[in-house]
């Protein structure tokens, strides 16, 4: 055993001798400490300026090892910053500049504190702080933008003015006006109230010495400003393009959208009004007292109006987009002034009567209302009935009233019309109707008669027993006469002895029928080739009945001759006379068989 340790020493010995060298395989490098990179002191010269630290690690060497220790970079467990609120640090080593003067610096690793290094803070200092605008009046709704300039001493006494580089605090003096974002620069001041006493807005900084520095705006909420303006229709706040019949009028208003809402509401300021139609030849424009403009339609076609506003400097104003108008045909708004034709109404019993409503239209004029748009009624239906299309059917004796109501009523104005009818006793129990076929012819005898004429021949085939035909003679010699024959459509049969034909004749109420009028009046019948087949006068076989209220406003009478067979026309002649004045007779029926 002594042999082998002297020969292992031997060994050794000679490879040292040869220059060699031998470490132990067992070695390993342990930390024996901790520095700090860069050991120079630094300065930083701006509050937030920042400087990089790193830290590295010193570890052994092994025995025979020239070096006392090697170093390499590691990752410090910590570091600290000797004053804090000069400089902090970040646990990477991140030095962040605070406030003016020195701190130290140090890295602590494994129980390891690396020697201080020295930084120093020298920023400017800030003095004041000046916020723009220092004072302004903000619309309710509108933010206001404040920024804060700070005037600086440097470290070689001059001075700066820049932004605020510290951390800036804001506070409203009454956050329930106005509201500040608490730190930008520039910070936002919202408005919530409107109010005639400012708020007061302060800036707050705590400067690079300790110092705190504060500055304030005034800021007072006014009244909401006028944003846009929009023109609707009332009632409905109809958005345009408005549409107007001709004549009609429809009423346009100015809404405002103001800086503290989106939904339009009235303008409190004087509204003007300009048309694009200066000369009125499609719209005509009348201000109303109340600011909104009435608009009415003149002609078919499209123009425009525009409103405008002031705002609340009294200077700037507002102006809406053009609202088109649009004028169309007119038409019937309501049934104010509308009237039933025919006018008296008079049916007799088991007979028809086209009923009509003449409306007035929104240009002023009148035109029968279509009966698919209305409604009718009649308030005794024992006493008549009328249906879908306005024909009334006489039921028995008696007055009814008549009503027919727009389906689909107006937004104001009268949505119904009313009048009377009157249901007579069946006199003319076989009427000559044009409905059935009847045509009417008309004639004068024009030899020495002056003006002898038959007007408005139609109305005795009408099924309208208050309308008439009118025939006229005036004052003559010899053999003047006017004619007016009823045609039916085929013979009226003759069914036994004693039928009778004629006319429902009258006069205006309070003039009578003259003894000397009836004696010129001859009735006769005729067949298809105008061969007369009856005939009667007065003095012979010509029958004058009384009819009393038969017809509304008119002394009736039902004038009839008796006929001996079927006939096809149905005729009566007014004679002028000798010497006689001017005579007007009414026919207001032809009555092909007649009441016996």
């Amino acid at each position: 055993m002594r042999m082998a340790r002297f020969g292992m020493a031997l060994l050794v010995g000679l490879i040292s001798g040869c220059g060699g060298n031998l470490s132990s395989p067992d070695f390993f490098p342990q930390l024996t400490g901790v520095v700090i990179e860069d050991v120079t002191p630094a300065t930083l010269d701006a509050l937030g300026q920042t400087r990089q630290y790193r830290a590295l690690g010193k570890y052994s060497t092994p025995p025979d090892s020239t070096e006392a220790f090697t170093t390499k970079p590691v990752a410090a467990e910590s570091w600290e910053s000797s004053t804090a609120a000069t400089a902090s640090i970040s646990n990477a080593g991140l030095a962040t500049a605070l406030r003016n003067g020195t701190t130290t610096i140090q890295a602590r690793l494994g129980g390891f504190t690396s020697a201080p290094v020295m930084l120093t803070v020298a920023a400017p200092l800030l003095q004041t702080i000046t916020l723009s605008p220092a004072q302004a009046s903000v619309p309710l709704g509108l933010t206001q933008s404040v920024t804060a300039t700070g005037r600086y001493i440097n470290a070689d006494g001059s001075t700066t003015t820049s932004s605020v580089v510290e951390t800036l605090s804001w506070v409203s003096g009454t956050p329930t006006v106005a509201t500040v974002t608490p730190s930008a620069n520039p910070a936002t001041v919202g408005t919530l109230l409107q109010s005639t006493t400012p708020v007061q807005i302060r800036a707050s900084a705590i400067a690079a010495d300790g110092s705190t520095v504060t500055a304030t705006s005034a800021i007072t909420v006014t009244a909401p400003d006028l944003v846009q303006l929009v023109v609707v229709r009332t009632p409905a706040n109809t958005s345009p393009p408005f549409a107007v019949p001709r004549g009609a009028t429809i009423n346009l208003q100015a809404l405002g959208i103001y800086t503290n809402s989106t939904t339009p509401r009235a303008v409190p300021n004087a509204v003007s009004w300009v048309s694009a139609d200066a000369g009125a030849t499609v719209i005509s424009v009348t201000p109303q007292t109340n600011g909104t403009l009435n608009v009415t339609g003149v002609n078919v076609g499209s123009s425009a109006v525009t409103a405008r506003v002031l705002k609340n400097d009294g200077v700037t104003s507002v102006s809406s987009n053009p609202a088109t108008v649009n004028v169309g045909a007119a038409v019937l708004q309501s049934l104010e002034g509308a009237r039933i034709t025919p006018n008296p109404a008079v049916v007799a019993a088991g007979a028809s009567l086209q009923l009509a409503v003449i409306g007035i239209y929104s240009d002023g004029t009148e035109a029968e209302v279509p009966p698919t748009s209305l409604n009718w009624t009649s308030s005794l239906t024992g006493i008549a009935v009328v249906g879908d299309t306005g024909v009334a059917v006489g039921v028995a004796e008696g007055i009814t009233i008549i009503t027919a109501t727009l389906k689909q009523l107006p937004e104001s104005g009268a949505g119904s019309v009313s009048a009377p009818l009157t249901v007579t006793d069946s006199v003319c129990t076989g009427p000559l109707l044009a409905s059935a076929g009847a045509t009417v012819a008309t004639a004068t005898t024009p030899v020495l008669c002056l003006l002898c004429s038959v007007s408005d021949a139609p109305l005795a085939i009408d099924n309208n027993v208050a309308s008439f035909a009118s025939t006229n003679t005036t004052v003559g010699l010899l053999f003047g006469a006017a004619t007016l024959t009823a045609s039916s459509a085929a013979d009226v049969p003759f069914a036994a002895p004693g039928q009778r034909a004629g006319f429902i004749i009258s006069r205006p109420a309070g003039e009578l029928l003259s003894l000397a009028l009836l004696s010129n009046i001859e009735v006769r019948t005729l067949n298809a080739s105008n061969t007369v087949l009856d005939t009667a006068t007065t003095q012979d076989g010509l029958r004058l009945t009384l009819l009393g209220s038969y017809v509304a406003g008119q002394d009736a009478f039902l004038l009839t001759l008796p006929v001996t067979q079927p006939f096809r026309k149905l005729q009566l002649t007014q004679n002028a006379g000798v010497l006689t004045a001017l005579q007007t007779l009414r026919i207001n029926s032809a009555c092909g068989v007649a009441a016996q």
